[in-house]
């Protein structure tokens, strides 16, 4: 039990960065062979390039989507000022019909038909 609880510490010490960068001299880490440490390394530079290509790929799909969102959007602009120049120009040819006399009378019918429609919804709902 002694000597696992001494190599729990060296394990502690060993993952605690020396300053300055000197090694600490007694860990695992020492005595382990080269080749075995190259391996290690190769291991964890392929699941780091694993990892920079998903990255990569979600970038590209955030990118792709982006796009499409700026294309969604500069369409509605477009439509929207469409319908806001037809609109304009209902308005115009409102207020030329308000202009006139007979104009005048024909919305108020008008109003009256609607308002005479949402109270028999109203009575007999």
């Amino acid at each position: 039990e002694e000597e696992e609880e001494e190599e729990e510490e060296e394990e502690e010490i060993s993952k605690i960065p020396s300053p300055k960068g000197h090694s600490r001299g007694h860990s695992k880490m020492s005595r382990r062979d080269p080749e075995s440490l190259e391996r290690e390394n190769d291991r964890n530079l392929e699941t780091m390039g694993d990892r920079v290509s998903m990255l990569k790929n979600i970038t590209m799909d955030i990118h792709k989507e982006a796009d499409s969102h700026h294309r969604i959007l500069d369409g509605m602009r477009d439509d929207m000022s469409g319908f806001q120049g037809v609109l304009n120009q209902t308005v115009q040819q409102f207020s030329k019909v308000l202009e006139t006399k007979n104009g005048r009378y024909f919305c108020y019918l008008f109003a009256f038909f609607i308002g005479m429609w949402l109270l028999s919804k109203i009575i007999f709902a």
